[in-house]
């Protein structure tokens, strides 16, 4: 399984609800992260992402940044083979979404997860 056809939805969810005029720069950012993931273009997605993060301007804006950041950390573990980091870095989403289909992927993609921390 290629991880551009799980990480992909999954980015598109998180992105969701960014759409506001106020927003352009943030807005664009978002959507070129998603295009790059879809395409399996990871590093594209991070150099996005990065922009996004600058542009981002309320908290829940800077946690979509940081959850995708998550997702993308992962899948360039994966793509080099490293499950186990892959599977660690994935352990650190706050997203139930995310967190949610990569379980219900695991044993496909060969990745476990830790639990949750409990702060």
């Amino acid at each position: 399984m290629h991880t551009h056809t799980l990480i992909a939805p999954l980015a598109a969810l998180l992105a969701l609800g960014a759409c506001s005029s106020s927003q352009n720069a943030y807005d664009s950012a978002m959507r070129l992260a998603v295009t790059d993931l879809r395409g399996g273009n990871l590093d594209g997605a991070s150099s996005a992402l990065n922009d996004a993060r600058e542009a981002a301007n309320k908290d829940s804006q800077r946690e979509k940044v940081q959850q995708l950041e998550i997702l993308v950390d992962g899948a360039k573990a994966y793509e080099r083979g490293d499950r186990a980091a892959a599977g660690n870095i994935w352990s650190d989403t706050e997203s139930p979404e995310l967190r949610s289909a990569i379980l219900a992927n695991a044993r496909t993609l060969g990745v476990s997860l830790k639990s949750p921390s409990k702060n």
